[in-house]
């Protein structure tokens, strides 16, 4: 699991597929709820949260935090969970290299990237990120295969 502050109303959460009962989307969201909750005072979350869950058989969930409202929320948290089964992801990282063996290959602002599903993506997760969601869009309409 890796959680990332990226902004005071943003928060970035990726959790490894050993950890998901199930991917049906009920169990998904029970899931994700019970993630949440359990790092909710670690993170200081009270509020009302719009909740992106990415989801990626091989790899995981890539979930993210946006923060809606706190003014009506003063204890208490409140979770709107959105789940996306078809979203691509893909792993962002500087070395040309890393992706050795990649479909593939994208570049765009001095960094390389690769759709997961085309990749054995657990051996090189510490040489890189996950994008998804707005930033793939971005990167796939300004880059250029390789």
């Amino acid at each position: 699991m890796h959680i990332e502050l990226q902004s005071v109303d943003k928060i970035f959460m990726f959790v490894n597929i050993c950890y998901v009962t199930s991917l049906e989307k009920i169990d998904l969201i029970d899931d994700v709820k019970n993630i949440i909750l359990k790092y909710r005072v670690k993170l200081k979350l009270k509020g009302f949260y719009k909740v992106k869950v990415f989801v990626n058989e091989l790899v995981g969930l890539f979930i993210e935090l946006c923060k809606i409202d706190e003014l009506e929320y003063s204890n208490t948290l409140d979770l709107r969970i959105l789940v996306f089964y078809d979203e691509d992801v893909y792993f962002e990282t500087d070395d040309y290299f890393v992706l050795d063996g990649c479909g593939e290959i994208r570049f765009y602002n001095n960094k390389f990237y690769c759709n997961v599903r085309d990749v054995s993506i657990l051996r090189m997760v510490e040489f890189g990120n996950f994008i998804f969601g707005d930033e793939v869009l971005k990167m796939l309409s300004n880059s250029v295969v390789v």
